[in-house]
């Protein structure tokens, strides 16, 4: 069963006046997850498919950038009901923050 891709974005309504939306950043974020693959199950080998929602979310956190170059969301309150994938979405967003402060040198806490 072929996953429903998002056809157009629009940026999130929680975004400051001066910050913009950058279509690279949102791009990278959701191509780095994308071309990652289930390791273990009837889903092993196969890439990771973003749906819709989980899309959107991925897009709003990485892509929004205050006008001093840093992602203007840092904190990301996300309510999504059962059976929704949500610990997919949940597993892709740390696995970035992650990577994110590797390459930062950040320090941070979960």
């Amino acid at each position: 069963m072929a996953m429903r891709k998002q056809k157009k974005y629009k940026p999130a309504k929680f975004k400051a006046k001066d910050s913009k939306y950058d279509k690279n950043a949102a791009d990278y974020a959701v191509n780095f997850i994308e071309c990652l693959c289930h390791t273990k199950g009837t889903w092993a080998g196969k890439p990771f498919e973003l749906i819709d929602w989980q899309e959107e979310i991925i897009r709003d956190i990485f892509g929004t950038i205050k006008p001093n170059g840093f992602r203007q969301f840092n904190t990301a309150y996300i309510e999504i009901p059962k059976k929704m994938r949500k610990q997919l979405v949940t597993w892709f967003l740390m696995r970035m923050a992650r990577l994110v402060m590797w390459w930062t040198k950040a320090q941070w806490m979960i």
